[in-house]
């Protein structure tokens, strides 16, 4: 059995999950599960990507976070009894685990490391969005683009994110992005080829962020 499937287990605990999860394949734009519903189990990708997105009330599509190899989502909704507040979409192929509602209140009654491990994971991801939205409550367009790049391509280098998949990111519209990435291809700190946007200069694009 590969633990390294659950890297934020002891390996115990991983063991003890093995047993209850079930492994399936799903293609690029599949729906894991959508925004309204409520939750059937847990879901651990073991390769490929995940996007939770929301539409908003005016029809804007959000990107809140980005799921890969090593990480589980679906579980803060399970934990607190509540209708999912996103959808979960493939964005790449990718190999899902599943263990089923049932299954997981199960172990988190039985096995005192898995709900510390949870806990301890929960807590890690709300200090990731609340440092994210300070970052970014004070930020104009094209430093939120840029500290965008930054965060998809050192977490997912392997990716070819999209101009849209940037905006439904950092939250605005696919023509804010365009202006964005001239200036900072201006600049020198990225370039552009087609679809393809590569960042040429971290230094200067950090800088510019203002992340360092």
């Amino acid at each position: 059995m590969n633990t390294q499937k659950w890297p934020y287990l002891p390996e115990s605990v991983a063991c003890s999950l093995h047993e209850i999860t079930t492994t399936k394949t799903y293609k690029k734009g599949t729906f894991l599960y959508r925004h309204g519903e409520s939750p059937k189990g847990l879901y651990f990708v073991f390769s490929g990507l995940v996007g939770l997105t929301h539409v908003s009330d005016s029809g804007k599509e959000h990107l809140f976070r980005v799921f890969g190899s090593g990480q589980c989502l679906g579980h803060r909704s399970l934990v607190a009894s509540e209708n999912y507040h996103a959808s979960a979409k493939v964005l790449e192929s990718a190999e899902i685990g599943y263990a089923t509602k049932a299954m997981v209140e199960h172990l988190m009654a039985t096995n005192h490391e898995f709900c510390q491990a949870m806990m301890k994971k929960l807590a890690q991801e709300l200090r990731r969005a609340e440092l994210r939205l300070a970052s970014s409550s004070d930020k104009q367009v094209a430093e939120r683009v840029a500290e965008t790049m930054i965060d998809l391509k050192e977490s997912f280098p392997d990716h070819k994110w999209t101009r849209k998949d940037i905006a439904h990111y950092c939250g605005t519209t696919g023509p804010s992005v365009i202006r964005s990435l001239a200036q900072l291809e201006e600049l020198g700190f990225i370039r552009q080829d087609g679809r393809e946007i590569s960042i040429i200069d971290d230094m200067q694009l950090r800088r510019f962020a203002r992340l360092d």
